[in-house]
């Protein structure tokens, strides 16, 4: 459909700017997110975007040893089912290395506490359409990094994220944009300032 298609160059654009090393998928699906995601990781790793020395002189504050030395880069995915197209395209089209896959309730406490160890430079929310993944993911977002809600728009009872939308849209701590696609759509958050758990309750 078209948010996917046009979920797909975002995802991978905003992953570009932050040059970042941790994304999570929350629903695995056909896969495609998880993909677009994980070549972002792959162009990252194998062909690099250094910054030319002009615009280094433009963002002083910017910590550019840093922000472009090698990283072990990784997408992690999760769902509840197996879904052999994805795990098929992910070898096919050589995106293996960047992608870690994981069978599992995301709602579970286990599987909650087994991705809470580290946060995270975007979190694609797409699997539950609950506000307790909310609850449980979003304070993992790095600051400055993204929360994702796909099927903005709706669909079947209790599979759109636009509800949840409208509680994050009273919330100083993010600032988002609604892409519309003319379909389901999805809205992007950035995260202006760290999330408490306690703030989203």
């Amino acid at each position: 459909g078209a948010s996917e298609f046009a979920l797909g160059p975002v995802l991978y654009s905003l992953l570009l700017c932050r040059r970042a090393d941790a994304a999570l998928d929350l629903g695995t699906g056909h896969g495609y997110s998880a993909m677009a995601m994980a070549l972002a990781m792959k162009d990252m790793t194998e062909r690099q975007f250094p910054a030319r020395d002009q615009h280094k002189t433009m963002h002083p504050t910017t910590n550019y040893p840093l922000f472009e030395s090698p990283k072990s880069r990784r997408v992690k995915t999760i769902d509840l089912y197996d879904h052999p197209l994805a795990t098929d395209a992910f070898d096919r089209y050589g995106l293996r290395t960047y992608i870690e896959e994981y069978r599992g309730d995301c709602l579970d406490p286990d599987v909650i506490n087994r991705f809470a160890t580290q946060h995270y430079d975007l979190i694609q929310f797409d699997a539950t359409k609950t506000w307790d993944e909310v609850l449980a993911y979003l304070p993992l977002v790095k600051l400055g990094g993204y929360a994702v809600f796909h099927d903005y728009y709706g669909g079947p009872p209790g599979m759109a994220n636009g509800a949840h939308c409208d509680r994050l849209d009273q919330l100083a701590c993010v600032e988002g944009m609604v892409f519309d696609t003319g379909y389901m759509s999805f809205k992007v958050y950035r995260v202006k300032s760290l999330i408490q758990h306690e703030v989203l309750v």
